[in-house]
């Protein structure tokens, strides 16, 4: 009994991790300096009031399936997270 039970969290952590990769089969997702993100999303970004001055904690490039790219970014708005997302072009992809 006390086997199954240390057992269990192993088959949920195997599960868990065979959902992650399903998903990153169907994305490729890089982590990026923020120095490293196309001209046109730094534009977009400096040029936007609300998240100008704000400090970018990450900062992510992900290609979809079709090859398709937009980048994740990720802002400290006074201790609340901030997501915004933007094509390759600069223009915010809004959900």
């Amino acid at each position: 009994m006390v086997f199954a039970l240390a057992a269990s969290p192993m088959m949920v952590n195997a599960q868990t991790q065979e959902i992650e990769k399903m998903v990153m089969t169907n994305q490729d997702k890089v982590k990026l300096d923020p120095e490293q993100l196309p001209p046109a999303v730094k534009t977009a970004i400096a040029t936007d009031e609300t998240i100008a001055d704000l400090s970018i904690t990450e900062a992510w490039q992900i290609t979809d399936e079709k090859g398709a790219t937009h980048f994740k970014i990720k802002f400290d708005n006074a201790g609340e997270e901030l997501i915004k997302k933007f094509d390759i072009n600069g223009k915010e992809i809004k959900e």
